[in-house]
């Protein structure tokens, strides 16, 4: 993997948690459950309730969500989805090829 995409992976995961949680919350779940099911700290999911995360990761948390992409994860885990699968889809974001060109050209825009 080259440096520029291993750094694009580095704002793809965080902004498809960001834009889970938030639909998450929004449907009224606790913040404790919603980091369970994406396998991060109650700390994390706080941050970005309350917007307290980088720039970039807020660029590429819109692109995400209107792809649908975080919608669609949110709701595998209403349904129950495991811990796994949820970790299975938020990789499979990586893979799409529209949010990777999206977080390589946010990537990119860092030194400028």
């Amino acid at each position: 993997m080259s440096l520029a995409n291993a750094e694009a992976m580095m704002l793809v995961i965080p902004a498809a948690r960001a834009a889970i949680s938030k639909i998450l919350a929004k449907g009224g779940m606790p913040q404790i459950e919603i980091a369970k099911m994406l396998g991060i700290t109650q700390a994390a999911i706080s941050k970005y309730l309350s917007g307290d995360y980088s720039k970039r990761v807020k660029e590429l948390e819109k692109g995400i969500s209107s792809e649908g992409i975080a919608e669609r994860i949110a709701s595998q885990v209403i349904s129950g989805a495991s811990v796994s699968d949820i970790a299975a889809s938020l990789d499979l974001i990586a893979r799409n090829k529209a949010i990777m060109r999206l977080a390589l050209g946010i990537s990119a825009k860092r030194g400028k």
